[in-house]
């Protein structure tokens, strides 16, 4: 397949005349451009899908590099009632929706580990993931397959904690547990990242390195509302971690920054901003007389070809 370079067909330029203007190219990427992930080939340094920079990528946390926030509306617990934790049940819900995330490369939790995890908690470990092939789910977890979303609410509000435990890297999952007022326990690795890694270090958003899991939530609350457990040094502190945050009661969190009115505010700033005068002083602050695609992507499309989608 001869691959088409947006270089030479898209990007508006003495040749194209009508192409795409650098400036207007944002990407929606949920993971932003994490350095060190090779999922694109990308270098082990600070990187964009626009090399114009990293406020060119669109993202729903707070992430280093000048990354746009623009987050999302979180509307979880809108329309479920709020239950006192005397009133929960002794379970907690394994934050996983594939049974790959038990099992290497994804799992930051050995698979050897459950075992004693089952026997040492007085309750179920409710587990929603998919049962893949090639994938077995831990033996004594209580397994009820995926949930619509009015379920899967209702099983996390009537639960005294949640379980990360590695995969995926950030989701919604944490946000939701907590505007439930259920309290979240989740992994990381001491030797090369921190319990609360600040918003402006990429271990906190690791990609395929397992460093570290929902680093975004882990960098603006600690006990008793996020526990970290370190899977590197201090492995028999899980179940003493898990047997502490469901004996501590929390309120339900609203988080400010994730309201209609924040996300308002953030979407008009974006169109506020002069994205084609950001871009000319980028270009003359590097020097630049044109803006062209990193290699790496390129090498990355030609050994995964994508399929033009036809309407």
């Amino acid at each position: 397949m001869v691959l088409q370079r947006y270089d030479q067909l898209y990007r508006k330029s003495s040749k194209t005349l009508n192409g795409i203007p650098p400036w207007k190219l944002f990407t929606f990427t949920f993971w932003g451009s994490p350095i060190g992930w090779q999922k694109f080939m990308a270098p082990q340094e600070p990187w964009s899908y626009n090399p114009l920079g990293g406020e060119w990528n669109l993202v729903p946390y707070q992430m280093p590099d000048n990354q746009f926030y623009l987050g999302y509306h979180l509307s979880e617990c809108q329309n479920i009632s709020y239950i006192a934790p005397s009133e929960r049940k002794d379970q907690v819900l394994i934050l996983a929706n594939r049974s790959a995330s038990f099992h290497r490369p994804y799992n930051m939790l050995d698979i050897s580990r459950w075992p004693s995890i089952v026997k040492g908690i007085a309750g179920e470990l409710i587990n929603l993931s998919e049962n893949e092939d090639g994938y077995p789910i831990p033996k004594g977890l209580v397994g009820l397959g995926p949930q619509d979303r009015e379920a899967y609410s209702l099983l996390l509000r009537d639960s005294k904690a949640s379980l990360g435990i590695g995969h995926p890297q950030l989701s919604t999952g944490p946000y939701a547990s907590l505007c439930h007022g259920v309290p979240v326990i989740l992994p990381f690795k001491s030797r090369r990242c921190p319990a609360h890694p600040p918003s402006t270090d990429w271990c906190g958003f690791t990609g395929n390195l397992n460093l570290h899991q929902h680093g975004a939530i882990a960098s603006t609350l600690s006990e008793p509302f996020v526990y970290m457990v370190d899977v590197e040094e201090r492995k028999d502190d899980l179940v003493a971690t898990i047997w502490r945050a469901m004996k501590t009661p929390i309120e339900p969190i609203v988080f400010p920054e994730m309201t209609v009115e924040a996300l308002t505010r953030r979407v008009e700033d974006y169109f506020h901003i002069d994205w084609k005068e950001l871009a000319a002083r980028r270009m003359l602050d590097r020097g630049w007389n044109e803006v062209v695609t990193q290699e790496f992507m390129y090498a990355w499309l030609e050994k995964h070809p994508v399929t033009p989608q036809i309407p």
